[in-house]
């Protein structure tokens, strides 16, 4: 299996509303090998970049305007 690394690529800053969550673990099914090795799933085919697995874990490592009264930067994020 191929490695996907997403490390070091720039992300756009979280916009009104919108929180970053750094992700400490997270997992990937079968799908998501096919995105990976296929580009889609039976007729289902990527057309831009997509994030791939689920049941993701992590801290807040930026919010966006607006969010600040919900959401903290270090708290919970999945």
């Amino acid at each position: 299996m191929n490695l996907v690394d997403a490390a070091g690529q720039e992300w756009p800053t979280p916009g009104q509303g919108d929180i970053e969550v750094a992700i400490a673990v997270g997992g990937i099914c079968g799908s998501d090998l096919h995105y990976v090795h296929d580009g889609g799933v039976a007729d289902f085919k990527l057309r831009e970049p997509m994030t791939l697995g689920h049941e993701i874990v992590g801290r807040i490592s930026r919010v966006g305007s607006r969010s600040l009264q919900l959401h903290s930067v270090g708290g919970p994020g999945f």
